[in-house]
């Protein structure tokens, strides 16, 4: 069940993880058959073969368990560091882009400024010529009139 968790989590490296748990199903399955075999052998020269079997298999089966534990906290903790590993770079990833935009921004907020002042003192020109040639005009007019 629990290759089947990682097999979903998609690990970077996930051949290690894949290949660390089959590990420790396989040992998990040995611990149980020599601590069946181990108990059976003590068992019989204790006086009860059966009940030594029964025993060292459950004492395998608590020994393998706890390997597997062991081994998939492993698997899990490397997944953890790889995904806060990509999660930085990501991260690292998306602040650069923002300062790029930010100077973008900022270029582009100056060139429109610019722009805007030159056609602001474009225009204050035309008026100053404007009101030159209409003063012009009125002298113009005074001088007819006297």
């Amino acid at each position: 069940m629990i290759i089947f968790i990682f097999m979903k989590r998609n690990i970077k490296d996930g051949e290690l993880g894949g290949i660390a748990l089959i590990g420790a199903g396989f040992i998990l399955v040995l611990l149980t058959v020599s601590g069946y075999f181990i108990g059976a052998f003590l068992g019989k020269h204790l006086g009860s073969e059966f009940v030594g079997g029964i025993v060292g298999t459950i004492f395998g089966v608590g020994i393998g368990f706890y390997d597997l534990y062991r081994i998939a906290s492993r698997v899990i903790r490397r997944y953890d560091r790889i995904k806060a590993e990509e999660t930085e770079e990501v991260t690292d990833e998306v602040k650069a882009t923002e300062v790029e935009i930010d100077a973008d921004k900022e270029i582009l907020g100056n060139k429109y400024i610019n722009e805007i002042e030159e056609e602001t003192k474009t225009a204050i020109e035309k008026i100053e010529q404007a009101e030159k040639e209409m003063e012009s005009a009125l002298d113009a007019l005074k001088n007819k009139e006297k």
